[in-house]
């Protein structure tokens, strides 16, 4: 099976949650959005949107992040 990958990555995955609104501080704005995060898991997801086939070495917790980071991938 790992020789049918392009590239394996080893580390954090997360989720990061940015400002949706433009043109604000931080104080004012009102709504966030959550993303795919950790840089192993990031040069994953860059690498299968360039038509290879990653793998991703991490952990995630039993709770909402983990269950999201999980579906996103």
């Amino acid at each position: 099976m790992a020789s049918d990958l392009d590239i394996i990555t080893f580390g954090r995955s997360g989720v990061d949650i940015y400002p949706l609104e433009i043109e604000k501080g931080l104080e004012d704005i009102n709504s966030f959005g959550k993303f795919l995060g950790g840089s192993p898991t990031n040069v994953a997801v860059a690498a299968a949107r360039l038509g290879h086939t990653p793998a991703v070495i991490t952990g995630v917790g039993d709770d909402p992040f983990g269950r999201y980071v999980v579906q996103e991938m």
